[in-house]
């Protein structure tokens, strides 16, 4: 029970991780601070799963960026130390992108983690983006192409992505869909959110035993305190069927320099 515990939450961290809050980008260096607690329901136990993290960011607007920083992931009583970073460069109409991360003596996160995404503007303010990501964990191999549509507007934006995702050790896609947004609500307000659903979200090890419905609800408000420092609360909920359930509150600091 406890290897195909470990594989769960293995595979399950692969859509969460995916899920950043979409943002417009100002310039300057910035840190982030933050934490969230979920409950968690896998087959017949309930626990609390912890997550905190810092991240530090550069960015030059209309030009490039580049973000690193660590989490710190604790399941069932097993601690994940995950180090990342990832930046981006405009060319014009296009935007290149990449990042890695890396996890020392890995119980249930990825060991290893890289990812590329070309962008280019479509016409006025529509982005499309192809993206592919390889996580190798402890016991499998996991890829990921993407494909999304992005339409920045005044007060935000509105992304749509889909996911295909395979296991090396298994035959077959799990296919799941994305629709994510962000939107200043009032000048110093701002509300972001993600929607997902398709099959096998938090297990594509079990792929091979038949479709489960899965999916996720996320939303967070963000409140500049100052016109260097914002804090984000938020939440959501996941559910995979008959297997999985998750019910999370976060809490994170910016600090704009």
């Amino acid at each position: 029970m406890k290897t195909r515990r470990n594989l769960f939450l293995a595979i399950g961290v692969i859509f969460l991780f995916s899920f950043p809050g979409v943002a417009h980008a100002q310039s300057g260096w910035r840190l982030d601070v933050g934490a969230e607690r979920s409950d968690v329901t896998l087959y017949d136990s309930d626990a609390i799963w912890w997550s905190q993290y810092l991240q530090v960011g550069w960015v030059r607007e209309q030009t490039g960026g580049w973000f690193g920083g660590v989490e710190n992931q604790e399941r069932f009583g097993l601690r994940d130390v995950v180090f990342h970073t990832k930046g981006y460069r405009r060319f014009g109409d296009w935007t290149v992108a990449g990042g890695m991360a890396g996890t020392p003596d890995a119980d249930f996160w990825f060991h290893r983690s890289f990812e590329g995404e070309i962008s280019r503007r479509l016409v006025g303010s529509v982005v499309a983006s192809g993206a592919y990501r390889l996580m190798q964990f402890p016991t499998t191999t996991v890829h990921q192409p993407q494909i999304a549509l992005t339409w920045y507007h005044r007060r935000g934006e509105v992304q749509g992505r889909l996911f295909l995702t395979r296991n090396s050790m298994r035959d077959g896609y799990s296919a799941t869909g994305l629709l994510q947004s962000s939107c200043r609500i009032a000048s110093r307000v701002q509300f972001i959110g993600a929607v997902a659903y398709g099959d096998r979200i938090f297990n594509i090890e079990a792929l091979a035993e038949g479709p489960a419905t899965s999916w996720m609800a996320r939303s967070a408000l963000r409140i500049d305190l100052s016109r260097s420092l914002a804090i984000e609360i938020g939440g959501g909920y996941a559910r995979e069927e008959l297997q999985f359930e998750q019910r999370t509150i976060g809490i994170s600091i910016r600090r704009s320099f």
